[in-house]
């Protein structure tokens, strides 16, 4: 089911060796590639960062993604806005990363797809260190969803076929199949794009995101900007997208409602930590003194 968890840390002082100018504390002024290694390539998922009483067996499957004590620090604060993460997702997985705003998220979204640069740590698509592809290939395994949904003023096909232009690659199914997967009408497609209500335009940014049938779909807060009734079919649609395509699926919110709706195993983060880890139905039935129970009752603060 895949491994996650603040744990596999990068070996520090071979890094001091370096002489690189030291940032906040988990953070190396180095190159990615400098300070980066490679674990084992597609190998068996692993739990060994959910305690032994909440762990269960461990099942073979492809990582999908893999990060190793990956950090991000930016010169002038005093902290890491990612500090020390490791997880993987494996084929056809949910994993969810859950936490207050401003614990590092989005940006974990961000550095998979290069949108942002890791300090220290390693990443991996499939067997592939993220360093090591081009960026239109790591984009076309690895989609990324922003969080507000974006379309041209074309028709709904018109932006389907921009985004197979620019990605390179020929749409894997037909635009009509795309629409069924995503749970819109066919009739859609001759429409222009910002006619569309939102949760319409969410699920053609999704309809896009699939065209060249990425191994793993990340979601940035794919529900903020919906109806609370138009929620559960997102979460509806994304389970489906895990089951039907084996397309992972990695999604960011701060919405206890989406996580539970998604299932799967679930990360929490604060302050760009790993606080806390495990199945989300466990995660989300934590006891009143922990942490997660504390964010679920209001009674977390959203980190700066």
């Amino acid at each position: 089911i895949g491994h996650a968890g603040p744990t596999l840390g990068l070996d520090r002082e071979r890094a001091a060796d370096q002489n690189h100018e030291q940032g906040p504390q988990g953070c190396q002024w180095a190159s990615p590639r400098e300070a980066s290694f490679r674990p084992e390539p597609c190998g068996p998922a692993r739990r060994s960062d959910v305690p032994a009483g909440r762990r269960n067996q461990t099942v073979t499957a492809l990582h999908c993604i893999s990060l190793e004590s990956v950090a991000f620090c930016i010169q002038g604060l005093d902290h890491p806005i990612v500090d020390d993460i490791s997880f993987t997702v494996a084929e056809g997985e949910r994993l969810t990363l859950l936490g207050p705003s401003g614990s590092g998220k989005s940006t974990i979204l961000r550095l998979i797809v290069r949108l942002e640069e890791r300090t220290t740590g390693a990443i991996h698509a499939g067997p592939d260190l993220i360093d090591d592809l081009p960026v239109r290939d790591l984009r076309r395994r690895i989609a990324l969803v922003p969080q507000e949904p974006s379309l041209l003023g074309l028709t709904v096909r018109g932006n389907l076929d921009l985004a197979a232009e620019l990605s390179g690659v020929a749409a894997t199914m037909s635009y009509e199949e795309l629409l069924s997967r995503v749970d819109l009408p066919v009739d859609l497609l001759d429409r222009n794009g910002r006619e569309l209500s939102v949760g319409q335009k969410q699920r053609v940014t999704l309809a896009r995101a699939l065209i060249g049938r990425p191994q793993a779909l990340l979601l940035d807060e794919p529900t903020s900007a919906l109806d609370p009734g138009l929620q559960a079919g997102i979460a509806g649609l994304l389970n489906r997208l895990a089951d039907d395509l084996g397309t992972a699926i990695l999604t960011v919110t701060h919405s206890p409602q989406l996580a539970a709706s998604l299932g799967g195993r679930g990360i929490f983060l604060r302050r760009g930590r790993i606080e806390d880890a495990g199945e989300m139905q466990q995660l989300l039935s934590r006891d009143g003194g922990s942490v997660v129970a504390q964010f679920l009752n209001g009674e977390l603060r959203e980190s700066s």
